[in-house]
């Protein structure tokens, strides 16, 4: 029970404590403290209060879980767990963060694997949150499942920054115990052979979490010893992924998990841009199989073609031509009269595989009806328009003359003296507009607000020159922290 933790008894004798915080009940236990849902009282704002445990209170834990608070609390991103305060009351140390309403990615991964579409979305999420921290020199160096939440269900936030440390102090020279910190499973090759490490090591981490989420188990099993021989030694298995998943996919997470950090992706930058790609590639195929759910193509020899399941039964015969698309399949003549027999067998044949058959459309060469109607009103359409422009080029009728002689000139009226003169002004031009000077499609983001704006897309204004900048795509403007305009 959290009421008989001994330090949490401590913590709240304290009078600067509970006049700050309401701890409630224990949300979750990690290898350095205990986390519990509490309100901060001044605000009036539920947040998570993490506090240290007691085998951890020596000096070198203290030290870590201040190091904790203060690396995450540099990083202010819409994917990462944001800090909001953290002290050291009746000698036990608290950090108090953003309170997440939602499940880790592990209790997810629990119901089996993600849907393609979501493990793409979670990654670029994630790596967003981690190239946050990067920006700023700050390796995770403990990405799996269980430090991904899921505000909402749905949301992604980078959590835990335990033994996370800036690229100034990642090289060699670890101690046993800060190794052994890190979970073996997702730990890189360089992580568990005590080398320098880079922010690349992140993104194995984060490799092996997307093939868990594709197949349901990481890439490497069994005990310490064996996952870290095969993370240094073994590629890993492509097979799992099953044949449904892309090839584009399956060779991001293959760069992902190279063995040599420089074989990987150059930053998480160039990973969101990748994911992006294959995101709307998926999306393009999944339109694709909607519009055309029986796997129709179109063929130059007649009809379109189908593929037909495994076991049935499909007309025989050479596929028809131009000429013969009245006539009737051709059939088999057995004792009992015509009768189609299976494609590659006889009457009793084995059951088929899948198979490609011609099938003639009877309205091929003879366009339907409403084709025909809509042809003759374009056509009226034509003709109105240019019997229209042949009209005001010839110019007004001139009514004829009603002089006495045929040769003498018909008289022209001039104006009164006292009629003024009209000036007929030039028509106006429209000034282009500052968004049409863009191409549709691109995306300007404001330096000062931290909001992108798709021209053509979203209706927001745009910044002036000074405090604008152009991105290639959406997705590297959300790994640069920037954020998509409401309207």
């Amino acid at each position: 029970m959290p009421d008989r933790d001994p330090l949490l008894e401590r913590l709240k004798l304290s009078p600067t404590v509970t006049s700050r915080y309401r701890i409630g009940e224990a949300l979750g236990s990690g290898s350095m403290g205990t986390v519990y849902r509490a309100t901060h009282l001044p605000l009036d704002r539920p947040v998570a209060l993490k506090l240290i445990k007691r085998e951890k209170l020596d000096q070198e834990g203290r030290q870590r879980f201040l190091r904790e608070a203060q690396l995450a609390a540099r990083i202010t991103h819409r994917n990462v767990v944001l800090v909001f305060d953290c002290g050291e009351e009746a000698g036990v140390p608290y950090i108090a963060f953003e309170l997440i309403d939602g499940p880790t990615l592990r209790r997810r991964l629990d119901s089996g694997p993600l849907e393609l579409p979501d493990v793409l979305r979670i990654t670029m999420e994630a790596a967003g949150g981690l190239a946050a921290a990067h920006q700023l020199g700050i390796i995770h160096r403990d990405v799996k499942p269980e430090n991904i939440l899921l505000a909402g269900g749905r949301e992604v936030k980078v959590a835990d920054f335990g033994i996370a440390r800036p690229t100034a102090e990642s090289g060699p020279g670890l101690t046993a115990q800060e190794i052994i910190l890190g979970t073996p499973a997702y730990m890189s090759p360089e992580q568990v052979s005590n080398r320098v490490l880079t922010p690349a090591t992140d993104q194995y981490s984060l490799g092996i979490v997307v093939y868990e989420m594709v197949c349901g188990l990481p890439p490497f099993h069994g005990s310490t010893g064996e996952v870290v021989a095969q993370q240094l030694r073994d590629p890993p298995p492509m097979e799992p992924l099953g044949r449904s998943v892309p090839d584009r996919v399956r060779e991001i997470v293959q760069r992902m998990l190279a063995k040599d950090p420089a074989q990987r992706f150059h930053g998480l930058g160039e990973l969101v841009t990748a994911l992006g790609k294959a995101a709307r590639a998926l999306e393009v195929r999944k339109a694709g199989e909607r519009r055309n759910p029986l796997g129709l193509t179109a063929v130059s020899a007649g009809g379109p073609t189908l593929k037909v399941p495994s076991g049935e039964i499909a007309p025989s015969g050479p596929a028809p031509g131009p000429d013969t698309h009245r006539s009737r399949p051709p059939t088999s003549t057995g004792p009992d009269g015509p009768s189609a027999r299976p494609v590659g067998g006889g009457a009793s044949g084995p059951r088929i595989d899948p198979v490609l058959i011609y099938m003639p459309d009877r309205v091929q060469t003879r366009p339907p009806g409403s084709i025909k109607w809509v042809a003759l009103v374009c056509s009226l359409v034509v003709v109105m328009v240019l019997a229209y422009s042949l009209g005001r080029s010839r110019g007004p009728a001139v009514a004829p003359s009603t002089t006495r002689s045929p040769d003498a000139a018909a008289p022209v009226e001039s104006p009164p003296a006292d009629t003024p003169s009209r000036r007929i002004d030039p028509p106006r031009v429209q000034q282009p507009r500052e968004d049409d000077r863009l191409a549709v499609g691109t995306v300007v983001g404001n330096k000062e607000s931290r909001i992108y704006h798709v021209v053509g897309v979203t209706r927001a204004t745009l910044p002036g020159p000074r405090h604008r900048v152009i991105f290639a795509s959406e997705e590297a403007a959300m790994a640069r922290g920037y954020r998509r305009a409401k309207f």
